[in-house]
Protein backbone atom coordinates (compact mmCIF):
# COMPACT_ATOMS: atom_id res chain seq x y z
CA UNK A 1 0.00 0.00 0.00
CA UNK A 2 1.57 3.58 -0.79
CA UNK A 3 2.07 5.61 1.71
CA UNK A 4 0.93 9.35 1.30
CA UNK A 5 2.25 12.30 2.59
CA UNK A 6 1.29 15.75 3.62
CA UNK A 7 0.54 17.90 0.53
CA UNK A 8 2.85 20.49 2.34
CA UNK A 9 6.40 18.51 1.75
CA UNK A 10 5.73 19.35 -2.52
CA UNK A 11 4.57 17.58 -5.24
CA UNK A 12 4.53 13.65 -5.78
CA UNK A 13 7.70 13.57 -7.52
CA UNK A 14 9.38 15.75 -4.46
CA UNK A 15 7.15 13.36 -2.11
CA UNK A 16 8.61 10.16 -3.44
CA UNK A 17 12.20 11.53 -2.79
CA UNK A 18 11.30 12.17 0.67
CA UNK A 19 9.86 8.79 1.05
CA UNK A 20 12.51 7.22 -0.76
CA UNK A 21 14.73 8.56 1.57
CA UNK A 22 12.86 8.22 4.52
CA UNK A 23 13.45 4.65 3.88
CA UNK A 24 17.34 4.00 3.16
CA UNK A 25 18.91 2.96 6.11
CA UNK A 26 20.74 5.79 8.33
CA UNK A 27 24.42 6.43 6.81
CA UNK A 28 27.17 7.63 9.69
CA UNK A 29 26.60 11.29 8.26
CA UNK A 30 22.42 11.33 9.12
CA UNK A 31 23.46 9.23 12.77
CA UNK A 32 25.95 11.82 13.62
CA UNK A 33 23.29 14.77 12.50
CA UNK A 34 20.59 13.01 14.44
CA UNK A 35 22.81 13.04 17.45
CA UNK A 36 23.07 17.20 17.62
CA UNK A 37 19.95 17.47 16.61
CA UNK A 38 18.50 15.21 19.69
CA UNK A 39 21.12 16.80 22.19
CA UNK A 40 21.12 20.32 20.70
CA UNK A 41 20.40 21.48 24.44
CA UNK A 42 22.95 19.94 26.47
CA UNK A 43 25.44 20.53 23.66
CA UNK A 44 24.73 23.98 23.31
CA UNK A 45 24.85 24.67 27.43
CA UNK A 46 28.35 22.46 27.16
CA UNK A 47 29.84 24.26 24.48
CA UNK A 48 28.72 27.59 25.77
CA UNK A 49 30.71 26.62 29.34
CA UNK A 50 33.64 25.61 26.94
CA UNK A 51 33.49 28.73 25.17
CA UNK A 52 34.05 30.82 28.35
CA UNK A 53 37.13 29.37 29.50
CA UNK A 54 38.42 29.55 25.80
CA UNK A 55 38.01 33.32 26.10
CA UNK A 56 39.19 33.31 29.81
CA UNK A 57 42.76 31.84 28.96
CA UNK A 58 44.25 34.88 27.19
CA UNK A 59 43.44 36.82 29.61
CA UNK A 60 44.87 34.96 32.35
CA UNK A 61 48.00 34.33 30.61
CA UNK A 62 49.03 37.98 30.11
CA UNK A 63 48.12 38.68 33.84
CA UNK A 64 50.32 35.83 34.75
CA UNK A 65 47.93 34.28 36.61
CA UNK A 66 48.75 30.60 37.54
CA UNK A 67 46.15 27.55 38.06
CA UNK A 68 48.12 24.88 40.31
CA UNK A 69 48.27 21.76 37.90
CA UNK A 70 47.46 23.53 34.58
CA UNK A 71 49.18 24.21 31.67
CA UNK A 72 47.32 27.15 30.61
CA UNK A 73 49.23 27.38 26.76
CA UNK A 74 48.25 23.31 26.61
CA UNK A 75 44.51 23.95 27.37
CA UNK A 76 44.42 26.55 25.20
CA UNK A 77 45.37 24.51 22.33
CA UNK A 78 43.25 21.47 23.36
CA UNK A 79 40.25 23.75 23.50
CA UNK A 80 41.09 25.16 20.16
CA UNK A 81 41.43 21.60 18.51
CA UNK A 82 38.62 20.56 20.15
CA UNK A 83 36.47 23.57 18.68
CA UNK A 84 38.07 22.74 15.54
CA UNK A 85 36.92 19.12 15.62
CA UNK A 86 33.72 20.21 16.39
CA UNK A 87 33.02 22.63 13.67
CA UNK A 88 33.96 20.52 10.81
CA UNK A 89 32.24 17.54 11.92
CA UNK A 90 28.78 19.56 12.23
CA UNK A 91 29.54 21.15 8.88
CA UNK A 92 30.90 17.07 7.34
CA UNK A 93 27.33 15.67 9.09
CA UNK A 94 24.65 18.36 8.29
CA UNK A 95 22.98 17.95 5.39
CA UNK A 96 22.84 21.51 3.80
CA UNK A 97 26.64 22.43 4.01
CA UNK A 98 26.23 25.63 2.63
CA UNK A 99 23.30 26.75 5.12
CA UNK A 100 25.08 25.35 8.23
CA UNK A 101 28.21 27.59 7.47
CA UNK A 102 26.09 30.40 6.81
CA UNK A 103 24.66 29.98 10.67
CA UNK A 104 27.49 29.32 12.11
CA UNK A 105 30.52 31.42 10.18
CA UNK A 106 30.92 33.30 13.26
CA UNK A 107 32.52 29.91 14.83
CA UNK A 108 34.96 29.80 12.26
CA UNK A 109 35.82 33.28 12.50
CA UNK A 110 36.67 32.57 16.22
CA UNK A 111 38.31 30.15 15.32
CA UNK A 112 41.42 31.65 13.72
CA UNK A 113 44.78 31.75 15.70
CA UNK A 114 45.38 33.97 18.48
CA UNK A 115 48.55 36.11 17.55
CA UNK A 116 49.44 37.38 21.18
CA UNK A 117 51.38 40.48 19.63
CA UNK A 118 47.99 41.58 17.28
CA UNK A 119 45.15 42.86 18.75
CA UNK A 120 42.18 42.38 16.35
CA UNK A 121 43.28 38.53 15.78
CA UNK A 122 42.81 38.05 19.80
CA UNK A 123 39.26 40.21 19.05
CA UNK A 124 38.09 37.78 16.75
CA UNK A 125 37.69 34.88 19.84
CA UNK A 126 35.13 37.02 21.37
CA UNK A 127 33.10 35.59 18.96
CA UNK A 128 32.18 32.37 20.65
CA UNK A 129 31.05 34.38 23.54
CA UNK A 130 28.05 34.95 20.97
CA UNK A 131 27.61 31.25 20.67
CA UNK A 132 27.27 31.14 24.51
CA UNK A 133 24.15 33.33 25.16
CA UNK A 134 22.78 32.17 21.76
CA UNK A 135 22.41 28.79 23.33
CA UNK A 136 21.86 30.26 26.96
CA UNK A 137 18.43 31.92 24.58
CA UNK A 138 17.66 29.10 23.03
CA UNK A 139 17.94 26.90 25.83
CA UNK A 140 15.34 29.53 27.37
CA UNK A 141 12.59 28.60 24.53
CA UNK A 142 12.60 24.75 26.44
CA UNK A 143 11.02 26.67 29.48
CA UNK A 144 7.22 26.78 29.41
CA UNK A 145 7.06 29.59 32.27
CA UNK A 146 9.17 31.85 30.38
CA UNK A 147 7.22 31.60 26.96
CA UNK A 148 5.03 35.24 28.21
CA UNK A 149 8.64 36.87 28.60
CA UNK A 150 10.53 35.16 25.97
CA UNK A 151 10.94 38.83 23.81
CA UNK A 152 11.90 40.31 27.04
CA UNK A 153 14.26 37.12 27.89
CA UNK A 154 15.93 37.71 24.48
CA UNK A 155 16.06 41.42 24.61
CA UNK A 156 18.06 41.01 28.06
CA UNK A 157 20.41 38.18 26.41
CA UNK A 158 21.19 40.35 23.68
CA UNK A 159 22.20 43.28 25.59
CA UNK A 160 24.24 41.34 28.45
CA UNK A 161 25.61 39.54 25.08
CA UNK A 162 27.20 43.09 23.81
CA UNK A 163 27.93 44.95 27.40
CA UNK A 164 30.25 41.66 27.51
CA UNK A 165 31.86 41.44 24.46
CA UNK A 166 32.34 44.83 24.75
CA UNK A 167 33.56 45.27 27.68
CA UNK A 168 36.32 42.67 26.57
CA UNK A 169 37.13 44.18 23.38
CA UNK A 170 37.60 47.30 24.96
CA UNK A 171 40.08 45.94 27.47
CA UNK A 172 41.92 43.74 24.93
CA UNK A 173 42.45 47.25 23.06
CA UNK A 174 42.77 49.71 25.43
CA UNK A 175 44.21 47.78 28.60
CA UNK A 176 48.52 48.70 27.15
CA UNK A 177 48.06 52.21 26.09
CA UNK A 178 44.76 53.39 27.97
CA UNK A 179 46.22 54.88 31.69
CA UNK A 180 42.57 54.63 32.83
CA UNK A 181 42.03 50.62 32.17
CA UNK A 182 44.29 48.79 34.06
CA UNK A 183 42.28 45.94 35.15
CA UNK A 184 39.36 43.93 33.06
CA UNK A 185 37.23 45.60 35.85
CA UNK A 186 37.84 48.94 34.32
CA UNK A 187 36.59 48.02 30.98
CA UNK A 188 33.12 46.74 32.28
CA UNK A 189 32.38 49.80 34.53
CA UNK A 190 33.18 51.82 30.91
CA UNK A 191 31.05 49.20 29.14
CA UNK A 192 28.21 49.40 31.63
CA UNK A 193 27.73 53.21 31.92
CA UNK A 194 28.29 53.60 28.01
CA UNK A 195 25.47 51.09 27.32
CA UNK A 196 23.10 52.58 30.07
CA UNK A 197 23.87 56.44 30.11
CA UNK A 198 25.64 56.82 27.39
CA UNK A 199 28.62 58.60 28.58
CA UNK A 200 31.85 57.98 30.68
CA UNK A 201 35.05 59.54 31.94
CA UNK A 202 37.08 56.74 30.24
CA UNK A 203 37.73 57.43 26.60
CA UNK A 204 39.17 55.18 24.05
CA UNK A 205 42.54 56.20 22.34
CA UNK A 206 42.53 53.16 20.01
CA UNK A 207 41.14 52.50 16.80
CA UNK A 208 39.73 48.94 17.93
CA UNK A 209 38.56 50.98 21.19
CA UNK A 210 36.40 53.47 19.43
CA UNK A 211 35.02 50.69 17.28
CA UNK A 212 33.65 49.25 20.63
CA UNK A 213 32.49 52.57 22.00
CA UNK A 214 30.56 53.44 18.83
CA UNK A 215 28.92 49.55 18.45
CA UNK A 216 28.09 49.82 22.43
CA UNK A 217 26.30 53.26 22.07
CA UNK A 218 24.34 52.79 19.12
CA UNK A 219 23.18 48.80 19.50
CA UNK A 220 23.45 48.65 23.54
CA UNK A 221 21.36 52.08 24.45
CA UNK A 222 18.80 50.97 22.00
CA UNK A 223 18.46 47.84 23.31
CA UNK A 224 18.32 49.23 26.66
CA UNK A 225 15.73 51.27 25.44
CA UNK A 226 13.70 48.63 24.46
CA UNK A 227 14.25 46.29 27.44
CA UNK A 228 12.50 49.31 29.48
CA UNK A 229 9.32 49.65 26.81
CA UNK A 230 8.75 45.71 27.10
CA UNK A 231 8.98 45.60 30.64
CA UNK A 232 6.75 48.42 30.85
CA UNK A 233 4.57 46.47 28.86
CA UNK A 234 4.59 43.43 30.76
CA UNK A 235 3.97 45.22 33.85
CA UNK A 236 0.73 46.84 32.10
CA UNK A 237 -0.17 43.43 30.59
CA UNK A 238 -0.05 41.94 34.00
CA UNK A 239 -1.95 44.38 35.91
CA UNK A 240 -4.86 43.29 32.73
CA UNK A 241 -4.57 39.93 33.87
CA UNK A 242 -5.11 40.75 37.21
CA UNK A 243 -8.25 42.09 36.30
CA UNK A 244 -9.73 39.87 33.80
CA UNK A 245 -8.77 37.46 36.61
CA UNK A 246 -10.80 38.84 38.85
CA UNK A 247 -13.80 39.78 36.04
CA UNK A 248 -13.77 35.74 35.38
CA UNK A 249 -13.54 34.59 39.09
CA UNK A 250 -17.00 36.67 39.71
CA UNK A 251 -18.38 35.14 36.46
CA UNK A 252 -17.58 31.75 37.78
CA UNK A 253 -19.32 32.60 41.42
CA UNK A 254 -22.28 34.07 39.48
CA UNK A 255 -22.48 31.11 37.52
CA UNK A 256 -22.08 28.53 40.33
CA UNK A 257 -24.61 30.37 42.35
CA UNK A 258 -27.19 30.07 39.53
CA UNK A 259 -27.48 33.66 39.03
CA UNK A 260 -25.80 33.48 35.55
CA UNK A 261 -27.10 30.95 33.49
CA UNK A 262 -24.72 28.95 31.01
CA UNK A 263 -25.50 30.95 27.98
CA UNK A 264 -24.88 34.03 29.68
CA UNK A 265 -21.94 33.43 31.23
CA UNK A 266 -20.39 32.17 27.68
CA UNK A 267 -21.04 35.28 26.13
CA UNK A 268 -19.46 37.02 28.81
CA UNK A 269 -16.55 34.90 28.59
CA UNK A 270 -16.52 35.60 24.71
CA UNK A 271 -16.68 39.39 25.65
CA UNK A 272 -13.57 38.90 27.99
CA UNK A 273 -11.67 37.29 25.22
CA UNK A 274 -12.21 39.75 22.62
CA UNK A 275 -11.26 42.95 24.92
CA UNK A 276 -7.89 41.24 25.84
CA UNK A 277 -7.01 38.73 23.31
CA UNK A 278 -3.97 36.29 23.94
CA UNK A 279 -5.11 35.89 27.47
CA UNK A 280 -4.83 32.13 28.92
CA UNK A 281 -8.28 32.05 30.43
CA UNK A 282 -7.34 27.91 31.11
CA UNK A 283 -4.67 29.62 33.56
CA UNK A 284 -6.66 31.90 34.87
CA UNK A 285 -9.45 29.69 35.65
CA UNK A 286 -8.20 28.21 38.67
Amino acid sequence: MCQVLPSWLGTRATQRRTLARMQEPLTTRARVHGFFRDHWLAWELGMGALAIVYVALPFLAETGTVVSGVDLGALEAALTAFFLLEFFIRLWASPDRLTHLGHHWIDAVALIPVLRGIRIARLLRLGRLVRTFAGVQRASTTIDRLAPYQTTFNLVIAWFTIMVVGALTFYSAEKAVNPDVNQVTDAFWWSINTITVGSTEVTAVTEEGRIATAVLLVLGVALFAAITASLIALIGGERENQHVRSRLRLLIELRDQGQLAPEAFEAEVDRLSLERPGSRFAELDD
